[in-house]
């Protein structure tokens, strides 16, 4: 039987090898978010070390990219961040990097050259693969988020269900604040016994990271409000122009 070497040899073979490659991926599981939309799980890179030796440096580099290229105080939408999730898990599942056999021979469809790999070497192509598989990733999810900002972001009405989530969740440590019951924050093993106590700088973190979330809300309703202004003003301008041509006087 013909080795994954020889036959990603051909453009065919290797057309082939990479949809066979597809199909064998893992299917991703979903979750819901905090306001019960649908959202694919990430992996966790570290339970995939055995199968895949590279999943922890892939996760590192993936997530170094992702904090460049999606905006810091961004909301994205429910589809967006399942996409990105996906692309992350194929990565770091992807057999073109956690094994040798796709990388030990390159060919050079133009010239027909075979370029043997093997220790760095092997080491530089898969780099090198990842590298470019990133940069192809970083310019489709800036380019969705440039010409898709209404599939990207979250919009208007998702925006309003997270507001109101979180602020029942302030509700409850706040409630908790004031009664001095802090079991919620409690710490148990695996039977279900306490082994920590919840305590009053548990719930103030936890209300911290509330009010983080709800300024990181605000923020986008009023980002949202000033681009719905400018498309107002920019189309009005543009119908204002159309207008006066039309009334201009002839020659």
């Amino acid at each position: 039987m013909p080795s994954t070497t020889e036959l990603i040899k051909t453009e065919l073979g290797k057309a082939f090898v990479e949809a066979k490659q597809k199909s064998d991926r893992i299917n991703m599981s979903y979750r819901k978010n905090e306001i019960g939309e649908d959202v694919v799980i990430e992996y966790n890179p570290y339970k995939l070390l055995d199968k895949h030796p590279y999943a922890e440096a892939i996760s590192e580099e993936y997530d170094k990219m992702i904090e460049r290229v999606i905006p810091k105080d961004a909301i994205l939408s429910a589809s967006f961040q399942s996409w990105i999730n996906r692309e992350k898990n194929e990565l770091m599942v992807d057999s073109r990097i956690n094994r040798d056999e796709y990388f030990k021979e390159q060919t050079n469809f133009e010239t027909g050259e075979i370029t043997q790999n093997r220790g760095n070497d092997l080491l530089v192509a898969k780099i090198e693969f990842l590298n470019k598989m990133l940069t192809r990733l970083e310019k489709a999810f800036t380019t969705h988020m440039k010409n898709n900002s209404d599939k990207a972001f979250a919009d208007a009405e998702t925006l309003e269900k997270y507001e109101k989530h979180y602020q029942g969740q302030l509700q409850k440590v706040n409630a908790m604040l004031e009664s001095g019951n802090f079991s919620y924050y409690d710490k148990k093993d695996k039977d279900g016994n306490v082994i920590e106590e919840g305590t009053q700088e548990d719930a103030q973190k936890h209300k911290s990271n509330i009010d983080n979330l709800m300024s990181k809300v605000e923020k986008a309703k009023e980002q949202q409000k000033e681009q719905e202004a400018t498309q107002n003003s920019t189309q009005e301008d543009f119908v204002g122009d159309n207008i006066s041509k039309l009334n201009r006087p002839r020659m």
